[in-house]
């Protein structure tokens, strides 16, 4: 997304009807040119390029494309305004989910400076995950580095859509493409119901993946379902793959889960 673009601008496309979570002008027709498609010598060269610049795990995003903090500021005001109406029209289920919307955005916006720098470190995080677990085509990998780099994600969104279509996919691909849907749904979007949902549908194909259980069990608590929170929480302390870090911050969340449950 280059820099006269600011980062939210797809949440005003957001469908006015309250009981739909979905994004409006997501880029979702974006092409995943499979590892075992034929190219030209030309294009082996340039997905030779893109291949090498997707193992990177040490990046810098490039300057001309990267969104300024300007713009994410503009951007965040504008999403603001827009969940600030939205929270006074819903009922029920739909104003739990803007209001937490709401106030994550002006958490943002108290400190925008480090809400820019984080979203920044979460890519590299993202990115250095998607190469280390090799779940995923090389090829939509390295499309999807290219999208996060320049804070894309619609067309990124798009190129797992495209993915998931393919009949021959695994559960294990399955369940990480709708885990990569519920992180962009979580952090690009800011979109909790929508998040819940992908993350969801990732615990079902992948129901021991601490990854996803992690995530899943941390939209519980923001939407303050704790109780669901802490049986998540206790299924990752009881998983032997899991390391002694981990352990130690999901057994602190464990206890305030449980506490908040006591005290609701």
């Amino acid at each position: 997304m280059i820099n006269n673009k600011p980062f939210y601008s797809t949440y005003l496309g957001r469908k006015k009807a309250l009981g739909l979570a979905g994004i409006i002008g997501l880029a979702l027709c974006t092409s995943v040119v499979s590892a075992n498609t034929p190219l030209p010598q030309d294009a082996k060269a340039v997905e030779k390029a893109v291949e090498k610049a997707a193992a990177m795990t040490d990046f810098t995003p490039d300057p001309a494309k990267r969104l300024s903090l300007e713009n994410f500021i503009k951007g965040a005001k504008k999403l603001h305004g827009y969940l600030n109406n939205a929270v006074e029209k819903a009922t029920g289920e739909d104003k739990q989910f803007l209001s937490k919307e709401k106030l994550e955005m002006e958490r943002q916006l108290a400190d925008p400076q480090a809400a820019y720098d984080k979203q920044f470190k979460r890519v590299a995080a993202q990115i250095k995950r998607l190469n280390t677990i090799k779940v995923l085509p090389p090829a939509l990998v390295a499309q999807m580095n290219k999208h996060f780099l320049e804070t894309e994600a619609g067309k990124a969104v798009g190129a797992l859509n495209n993915e998931s279509k393919k009949a021959t996919n695994s559960d294990s691909s399955r369940g990480e493409i709708a885990y990569q849907l519920g992180i962009i749904s979580q952090y690009d979007q800011v979109n909790y119901k929508s998040a819940l949902r992908y993350f969801k549908k990732a615990v079902k194909y992948s129901p021991n993946n601490v990854d996803y259980l992690n995530s899943l069990a941390d939209v519980y608590t923001i939407i303050e379902d704790h109780g669901s929170a802490a049986k998540l929480y206790k299924d990752i302390v009881k998983n032997k793959s899991v390391s002694p870090e981990m352990i130690k911050a999901t057994k602190d969340k464990l206890a305030g889960a449980k506490q908040l449950t006591i005290n609701n």
